[in-house]
């Protein structure tokens, strides 16, 4: 669409068309950033974009689901005290 539509062809740069033909060198670094980065106390949520309402939704709702569960597992801990 941007290269087709004139009010969001603004939008592609040169960058752009750099960055896609790199786009299976950025594959690798990405998977391979989140394999070592992501651990069972700060663990890496993959969450698909495609639609920016739903990804925001997941976002919140991942988050959501992640205090909750840490609440539950605080207080535990201190029932246990």
């Amino acid at each position: 669409q941007r290269q087709t539509i004139d009010f969001k062809a603004y939008k592609l740069t040169p960058e752009d068309w750099r960055n896609r033909e790199k786009r299976p060198q950025y594959d690798v670094a990405v998977n391979d950033m989140i394999e070592r980065t992501s651990t069972a106390v700060a663990p890496w949520t993959l969450i698909a974009a495609d639609d920016k309402y739903g990804a925001r939704l997941r976002v919140l709702s991942t988050l959501v689901e992640r205090l909750e569960a840490a609440y539950a597992a605080d207080k535990a801990d201190k029932g246990r005290s």
